[in-house]
């Protein structure tokens, strides 16, 4: 699936750059390029970028302030501040309206695609001397602050840093989602910050009590190889997704490996979360049952044997898969087979 980037830079020259290094790229899509934040903020909600490559200092609007506020109503979308200016004012400003990356205007052509793939890989790519910049800031944080978090808000942030959402870690807690909410918030507090990039930037992953360390971050490869294997034999031969309420835990178990390592495999061969996989093979089983025009089921059945729990879940599942609902899908269907 490609990756859909936006530039928002004031300079021709670079935005025809830009266009340039990442039209010779099959898996990214370059899907905007605006001169200015305003066009950009108006336009936002219908492009929904993956990363947005952002100047700073741009007529009217700012870029520090465009991320911002586009934040503040869309967490998925990335932003890499692409800039001239690398003093540190500009540079922790940007970090904390939310910026997941930081490189300057002298970044090769090479590194600026190796960035999208950083962010893809929950990385914040940054150019050498902004690195620094960074580590020289936070070489000394209070221990005290983390001292104050108690065991759960521990091992929740460590799950935070692995890149889990929000329902992927009440799922392996066997907590509410909104219990996981409720924890990050007292994080926030406890932590004085506002943000996740922020929360990231001031934590580190050393500064985690050893008592948290549920999650390993050195999964052997022979180890994510097997439970790749067998995730497929469950998905493919077993079919185990038409249960209609699988959880992590219970492939897990059904796999034989730590939920962290099933998770983690997911993550890295699949390219997905795990609810994402378990609806990818379902809409693929959906889509073979509804291409047999000899089954008498209705759309709605399809989705209910598939192992979907509402007409709702099916649809949007269906419709994030193949850009179509499974009514217009089984018509095409329909057609082909005529002709």
């Amino acid at each position: 699936m490609q990756k859909k980037i936006v530039i928002v830079e004031d300079n021709d020259e670079i935005r025809f750059r830009f266009i340039d290094i990442f039209s010779k790229t099959d898996d990214i899509e370059c899907i905007g390029v605006y001169s200015n934040a305003e066009d950009f903020i108006s336009e936002f909600s219908l492009l929904k970028p993956d990363i947005v490559f952002m100047d700073i200092q741009l007529p009217g609007i700012s870029g520090i302030d465009c991320i911002r506020q586009l934040k503040s109503y869309h967490n998925e979308t990335h932003f890499i501040i692409f800039t001239i200016f690398e003093n540190s004012e500009n540079i922790f400003n940007a970090i904390k309206a939310g910026a997941t990356g930081y490189l300057l205007k002298s970044t090769p052509a090479d590194k600026l695609i190796s960035s999208v793939y950083e962010i893809l890989r929950g990385e914040s790519p940054m150019s050498g001397s902004i690195a620094m910049k960074v580590i020289k800031a936070f070489q000394t944080p209070e221990s005290s602050d983390f001292d104050s978090l108690s065991q759960r808000e521990q091992t929740i942030l460590q799950y935070l840093t692995k890149g889990y959402r929000y329902k992927d870690i009440a799922e392996v807690l066997f907590i509410s989602t909104e219990t996981v909410r409720t924890h990050i918030r007292n994080i926030y507090e406890k932590l004085q910050v506002n943000s996740r990039y922020e929360l990231f930037n001031k934590t580190g992953i050393s500064h985690i009590s050893e008592n948290a360390k549920y999650i390993s971050s050195n999964v052997k490869p022979e180890d994510e190889e097997a439970c790749y294997y067998k995730l497929q034999n469950v998905f493919e031969v077993e079919k185990l997704f038409l249960k209609e309420k699988l959880s992590i835990s219970e492939l897990a178990e059904i796999v034989n490996y730590p939920v962290y390592i099933v998770s983690q495999t997911i993550n890295k061969k699949f390219k997905m979360g795990f609810f994402d996989i378990v609806n990818h093979y379902r809409v693929l089983h959906a889509i073979q049952l509804l291409k047999d025009l000899q089954n008498n089921i209705s759309i709605e059945g399809i989705g209910y044997q598939c192992g979907f729990t509402s007409r709702t879940a099916f649809y949007k599942a269906f419709k994030k898969e193949t850009g179509s609902s499974p009514g217009e899908y089984f018509a095409f269907s329909q057609n082909q087979k005529q002709f």
